[in-house]
């Protein structure tokens, strides 16, 4: 979902789209740091209420967020798939790397 005008309500709809994912996952080593990244993320969003930020800040964090969004489907499809396909280390941002998908 790509749109002309990024901004913070854009930036919302994301956040909650990601939330949703996120929510699917476990809370655990391999899974922590996309976890706290959303979290910086969300603090990002959330202090443009007391500042205004600029078109391209808006634009940036918003691509961010799809992408923390695509990563977080991928360690899902992975961790769906069983076992020996979840194995990964804290270092692995990329789930599908290492299966080759």
């Amino acid at each position: 979902m790509r749109t002309e005008l990024e901004g913070p309500l854009q930036a919302e709809v994301l956040l909650h789209e990601l939330a949703a994912t996120l929510r699917t996952l476990p809370f655990d080593e391999r899974t922590r740091p996309l976890h706290l990244r959303a979290l910086s993320l969300k603090r990002a969003v959330a202090g443009w209420a007391e500042r205004d930020p600029d078109g391209e800040e808006q634009r940036a964090v918003c691509e961010e967020l799809r992408a923390a969004e695509q990563q977080a489907r991928a360690w899902r499809e992975r961790l769906t798939r069983g076992p020996a396909v979840a194995r990964a280390t804290p270092s692995d941002p990329n789930p599908q790397a290492a299966t080759g998908s």
